[in-house]
């Protein structure tokens, strides 16, 4: 995710991104799964 100088909203977008991957990767096999959304 691109983000400009000085934009603390974009910072709390990828803060929020990692903090949902964190707490839902071992629901999913691999990164791809993850952003498709297919669990096993």
């Amino acid at each position: 995710m691109i983000a400009r100088i000085k934009h603390p909203q974009t910072n709390g977008k990828v803060e929020k991104f990692f903090d949902c991957y964190n707490r839902y990767r071992d629901d999913f096999e691999s990164l791809d799964d993850f952003f498709t959304g297919t669990t096993t």
